[in-house]
């Protein structure tokens, strides 16, 4: 799958955050994801993973080939960070689905008419 420079930024930055969060004493930053997720949303991922695994399995792919080191002896804990993500992503996915459909671009207004 071709990405944009952007959306390979992001993704790697998550991974980043997933591996991080493997770290003793370490915890996932859920402000950056959330802020992270939101910029995948409006950039388009789910038009460019349309044919692609999802982002939680994107995710865990990408923290395996970043810190082998770590993510072979943690994959539990490293299923249930790749899945805080995903759930993350897609509550934004879907908040960003609604607010579309509530105000609709290029709704047309009616027609104004003056009556003397």
């Amino acid at each position: 799958m071709k990405l944009s420079p952007e959306l390979e930024a992001m993704l790697s930055e998550l991974a980043t955050l997933c591996c991080d969060a493997l770290e003793p004493s370490q915890t996932l930053n859920h402000a950056r994801v959330e802020s992270l997720c939101q910029n995948l949303s409006t950039s388009g991922w789910k038009r460019h993973s349309r044919n692609s695994p999802p982002l939680s399995v994107v995710l865990k792919d990408r923290a395996k080939e970043q810190r082998p080191e770590i993510t072979i002896h943690r994959g539990g804990e490293l299923d249930a960070v790749v899945g805080k993500i995903q759930s993350v992503y897609d509550d934004v996915s879907r908040m960003q689905a609604s607010s579309d459909e509530e105000s609709p671009a290029g709704t047309a207004m009616p027609p104004r008419t003056s009556l003397s």
